[in-house]
């Protein structure tokens, strides 16, 4: 950072602070969660941690952007009150203090309830008459899937369909299909058609797979996975199907408690088709 000094009192005061090199205001350290579940706090704090010279007092302004919009979230000017504007508006606790210096007290924003639309960029700026800083970080506000459901469909006497959708799930989320619900050996079903579409509440995805019944084992596991990317999310529902078994354009819905070991949904699939092997269908999804 450069130092621009304006009159000969300021360059005498700065004169110690050239020698180990012009400092200036500096941001130590930008505190933003990366993520967090829509609705699960009453609060979140975002902390600007700066160092500033003393004479930089003067001049010291404290401004937050959100997604890197020209136009500040939040203004704080030592010895007044902070300002919330824009999408904040209303949205933070302006008693808030990060510490006791009266330069830095309000730094930090704390927003009440956080909610989806805050997902985004956060930028600190921290200014004075001769320098300024700024530091960025990304915050997601998910939402989880309020519905999820996997199917499959006979198209034709020897190809199955299978697909999987959710809805209300927010940031854009991804939806991957896979055979075999051992992690070691399953695989990625590359036919594989995606759609994502924007709801009145989030997002909604569906994916949909058509296979020929010959390029499939006896009996076959289906996983869909649902995740949203740069977040721990996620959910797993698994169908089995059994090729040969299905009559023309047939239509699978079964529903088991989500969890349940493989080996006992086998073992009961196996008692359905025994007692009734004319009705030749099974879905199971967890």
């Amino acid at each position: 950072m450069a130092c621009r000094p304006t009159s000969p009192l300021l360059t005498l005061a700065l004169m110690a602070a050239s020698i180990m090199g012009c400092r200036g205001v500096h941001i130590v350290d930008l505190v933003v969660p990366d993520v967090i579940q829509n609705g699960s706090r009453s609060s979140v704090v975002l902390d600007c941690v700066y160092r500033y010279e003393n004479y930089e007092q003067e001049g010291l302004v404290v401004k937050w952007f959100w997604n890197h919009e020209p136009e500040a979230v939040y203004q704080w000017i030592p010895g007044k009150r902070p300002e919330a504007m824009g999408l904040l508006k209303g949205r933070v606790n302006l008693d808030f203090s990060a510490d006791r210096d009266q330069y830095t007290m309000h730094r930090a924003l704390e927003i009440m309830h956080p909610t989806t639309e805050l997902t985004g960029f956060f930028t600190c700026r921290v200014s004075s008459f001769y320098d300024e800083e700024f530091a960025s970080k990304k915050m997601i506000v998910y939402a989880p899937a309020t519905s999820m459901n996997m199917s499959y469909l006979k198209p034709t006497p020897g190809s199955v369909n299978i697909s999987c959708q959710a809805h209300g799930i927010f940031p854009k989320p991804r939806l991957r299909l896979y055979r075999d619900a051992n992690k070691r050996t399953r695989s990625s079903v590359k036919e594989t058609e995606v759609e994502v579409v924007e709801e009145q509440e989030g997002f909604g995805i569906y994916l949909q797979s058509v296979l020929e019944d010959r390029t499939l084992r006896h009996e076959t596991i289906f996983e869909c996975l649902l995740s949203i990317p740069e977040t721990e999310y996620q959910v797993r529902h698994k169908i089995i199907y059994f090729p040969g078994y299905n009559t023309f354009g047939r239509y699978g819905g079964a529903t088991v408690v989500s969890g349940a070991p493989l080996h006992l949904l086998l073992l009961f699939s196996l008692l359905l088709l025994l007692v009734s092997p004319a009705d030749g269908e099974l879905v199971l999804l967890t």
